[in-house]
């Protein structure tokens, strides 16, 4: 991931020219850095969890993780 280089990097390198090269903001970064999750895996989490709700909820809360990668294979 990006933002483990640029921590595994930062004495070498400027935070703004690493996250210019590999296309990240330096706050996504600092956020990153202060929190250990990015933003952007918190959405994907989020959406991950309503889609198997949702596959849950179709096969009437008979479920297994079977049923549910399924159901994401149609997604």
């Amino acid at each position: 991931m990006a933002y483990q280089f640029l921590k595994a990097n930062r004495g070498r390198y400027t935070i703004t020219e690493m996250a210019g090269l590999l296309g990240v903001s330096r706050s996504a970064y600092y956020k990153w850095a202060n929190t250990g999750v990015s933003s952007r895996l918190k959405e994907a989490d989020a959406e991950l969890l309503r889609l198997i709700r949702q596959i849950v909820s179709k096969h009437h809360r008979r479920y297994g993780s079977p049923r549910v990668r399924r159901g994401l294979g149609n997604v």
